[in-house]
């Protein structure tokens, strides 16, 4: 960290959008399509709307306590410097090291299909490792470039996204979408339940306070449209998937259903094109959380939570250049 302000609107937007649209859509769709049927939209506007009533509260604390621990801040200035402050802080910490293993292993799935079929199981550890030493390189050099390499990976996974919802409402079945084959709405709000994970990730946008160029009105900005850009995308996409499979042709293919649904309008290509979408999406996802994870850590051990040695400060410029301390 260098000290100056490096993230405009559409980088610090991109950091949200990253850590939302990761692994989420493309592993979860599956099983809420299994749990609310061809309803899948109706959840994924649910729970948006939640997101941004929760993102509402990002947005104003972000602004009142400017912080790299974002949410961990929120949680000292509310409940103090004790235990329970301390115990959740960590568990926020140890969810995204749990959440870096699960993307990671996402990208390495979606990369082994690149492969030929006889290909080694180890080719999946390799790419989960990789894909952490490259964007921890990354973040290394600092906000600047996390925020220009996020913005740029989401620029393409958002392109392949719209260009897979316009294709596939063009060829979508209408009749897969009849009212009449909604289940009860219990299911409908439980659904909402379970896709209210894909929206997890705004609350990044906060570990960058202190990076962001007038976060005042830049946080809020960031991290509304973050939101309601996700809401869009997951709307515009279930709506392409449930118009071109039936519900059991998705519950079938749960894993890869985007994948699977590309297939009848852009063929075999279009399986390809929707496994690179979601490498992209999980590297996105590995380069938000990453930098999240950091700036929590850092905090942390600035209180006294974590060891000292957390509290170091990678990179640090100096008359000659940047140097490790």
């Amino acid at each position: 960290m260098t000290g100056t302000k490096s993230l405009g609107l559409y980088a610090a937007t991109s950091i949200g959008i990253g850590g939302m649209i990761g692994a989420g859509i493309f592993s979860i769709f599956g099983t809420a399509v299994k749990i609310s049927g061809n309803a899948v939209y109706i959840p994924f506007i649910i729970a948006g709307v939640v997101a941004l009533l929760n993102g509402y509260s990002y947005a104003k604390l972000g602004v009142r306590y400017q912080s790299a621990g974002g949410p961990v801040e929120f949680l000292l200035k509310g409940f103090g410097d004790g235990i329970l402050s301390g115990g959740l802080n960590l568990l926020l910490w140890i969810s995204y090291i749990f959440a870096l293993a699960l993307y990671s292993k996402g990208f390495s799935s979606y990369a082994v299909t690149f492969l030929p079929p006889d290909s080694a199981l180890v080719w999946e550890k390799i790419f989960a490792t990789a894909i952490i030493l490259v964007f921890t390189a990354i973040n290394f050099i600092g906000a600047k470039a996390v925020g220009k390499s996020e913005l740029f990976i989401v620029s393409i996974k958002f392109g392949i996204l719209v260009l897979f919802v316009a294709a596939g409402i063009a060829y979508m079945d209408i009749g897969n979408l009849s009212i009449f084959l909604w289940p009860d709405s219990k299911s409908i709000l439980f659904g909402a339940g379970v896709v209210f994970l894909a929206y997890q990730g705004f609350g990044l946008i906060t570990n960058a306070a202190e990076d962001i160029t007038n976060p005042e009105t830049t946080l809020p900005r960031a991290i509304y449209l973050s939101i309601v850009l996700v809401i869009i995308i997951y709307v515009s996409v279930s709506l392409a998937v449930i118009g071109n499979l039936s519900t059991f042709e998705i519950e079938k293919s749960k894993d890869y259903a985007l994948a699977a649904a590309a297939k009848p309008f852009l063929g075999v290509i279009g399986f390809k094109i929707m496994a690179l979408a979601a490498l992209i999406s999980t590297s996105s996802a590995i380069n938000a959380s990453l930098y999240g994870g950091a700036n929590i850590s850092y905090l942390l051990a600035k209180e006294g939570r974590l060891p000292i040695f957390f509290e170091r400060k990678i990179w640090k410029r100096g008359t000659e250049g940047l140097f490790i301390t």
